[in-house]
């Protein structure tokens, strides 16, 4: 979300399932509750330094996560827009809990994966816990985004992870969140990064050497017509 918008105050949401008590672990029902966390990006800190303070903000939530959200938008007031969601727009959720295996005698059971045709949020985005591994998902609001740039957001995403992996020390402003697809339009402009990043280098000439003028006609002073002298000037600048 920073590399798309930077700004210091990123607030996202998560799922508690407030279950963290044991009298109430058996029992049947809907428990989720929506918390915002809020991130502090001041000071362009190091992913080590960012997730340092998201653990803090983590941490700080959970001790409030039994305060109902309806409660805290009752109490904050934030101005309503029926376009979007209150307090939080981004969802970030971790299912780290796996599905029991019940046993029948003569019946298989397993779990039925129901999709979801809307989003409540302007981007919902999923990981699972399967094995050794962490599979992703994304929700996205079709009003607010198209299929193909959510498609880029997946490919930047996956290679923030990969940068982060690579070097954790790195600020935030020096992760590569690149996708192929940039990297590719890159590589189609040879000695374009190197042109971006060179330093200013001042070289006087002088007009006569620029420029060549000439006449319409060889008898008249007028039209005065300018061509350049120097391959590659642009006399529009």
């Amino acid at each position: 979300l920073y590399s798309y918008r930077p700004q210091d105050d990123i607030v996202v949401g998560t799922d508690m399932a407030l279950r963290n008590r044991p009298e109430i672990e058996p029992l049947i029902g809907f428990f989720i509750n929506l918390i915002p966390v809020r991130t502090d990006l001041r000071g362009n800190p190091s992913y080590r330094g960012l997730l340092a303070r998201v653990r803090e903000a983590t941490l700080g939530a959970n001790l409030h996560q039994e305060v109902p959200f309806d409660k805290l938008i009752e109490e904050l007031q934030p101005e309503r827009d029926p376009s979007y969601a209150p307090l939080v727009q981004v969802l970030f959720v971790l299912e780290n809990v796996l599905m029991p295996v019940t046993d029948i005698a003569g019946v298989s059971l397993k779990p039925l994966e129901v999709e979801s045709k809307a989003s409540k949020f302007d981007l919902v985005m999923i990981h699972k816990e399967v094995g050794q591994n962490i599979i992703g998902s994304l929700m996205y609001n079709t009003d607010l985004f198209d299929a193909s740039t959510v498609k880029e957001m997946i490919d930047s995403y996956e290679r923030l992870l990969i940068s982060i992996t690579e070097q954790p020390a790195l600020q935030l402003n020096d992760l590569q969140v690149q996708t192929l697809g940039d990297e590719t339009r890159a590589d189609a402009a040879p000695g374009f990064e190197e042109f971006m990043t060179a330093p200013p280098t001042m070289v006087r000439m002088s007009e006569e050497s620029l420029i060549n003028t000439s006449y319409l006609a060889t008898d008249s002073t007028l039209p005065l017509v300018i061509s350049p002298a120097v391959s590659g000037l642009d006399l529009a600048e």
